[in-house]
């Protein structure tokens, strides 16, 4: 499945430029199916990506998703669920989100137009964070994505708009984990962190 927007692909081909094609450049612009993304260099040594802001609104579900929803996921039903880009479920209990067992969602992603779930929680609970989350897109090959930029291009104007800060620390509660520093930039979204190389290979055409 080709999917509009792609963290992981825009994060490691902006580090493949500025590392190896041009070590020189401060910063790369990619056009791709969700318009243009950047990829530049910070002092810290960290990459900063800004990408399309998602305003996530309401689900209009049909009568008990919640509950069903919930249910495939092995906890309670989420305390809220809205819509943008993927479905976004958030629960006020912290410990959920490290609690679900994924089950057999992707019935119910359908039923609402997409194939991804984000999981949420936050606020003082989630301290050292601001907040956390877990991403799930079974029907795209992935049971469960590690870190994921394109959901925390809906997580960060929800939880601008929850905690009134406009930069914010995430962690994203997956086996491997990960976090990240997510800054609201109005229209865009900037999320930073680390990048390393982790592999080299060669390919004959």
């Amino acid at each position: 499945m080709e999917v509009p927007l792609c963290g992981h692909a825009t994060l490691a081909s902006g580090w493949v430029v500025l590392n190896e094609l041009s070590p020189s450049a401060d910063m790369v612009r990619f056009e791709t199916k969700s318009g243009e993304l950047t990829v530049a260099r910070e002092t810290n040594g960290r990459l900063k990506m800004a990408l399309p802001a998602t305003d996530a609104k309401p689900l209009q579900a049909p009568a008990g998703y919640a509950a069903e929803l919930g249910a495939a996921l092995g906890v309670s039903a989420p305390d809220e669920i809205l819509f943008g880009r993927y479905v976004l479920a958030v629960w006020k209990d912290v410990s959920t989100i490290g609690a679900i067992k994924l089950g057999d969602v992707a019935p119910l992603l359908r039923k609402v137009g997409t194939y991804g779930l984000i999981a949420t929680a936050g606020g003082a609970a989630a301290a050292p964070y601001d907040f956390i989350s877990r991403f799930f897109a079974p029907e795209a090959g992935v049971p469960e994505d590690p870190v994921t930029g394109s959901a925390h291009c809906v997580l960060t104007p929800y939880w601008v708009r929850r905690l009134g800060k406009r930069a914010l620390k995430a962690r994203q509660a997956s086996p491997r984990g990960g976090d990240l520093l997510c800054t609201d930039e109005g229209d865009r979204v900037t999320l930073s962190g680390p990048c390393a190389l982790y592999m080299r290979g060669e390919i004959e055409v």
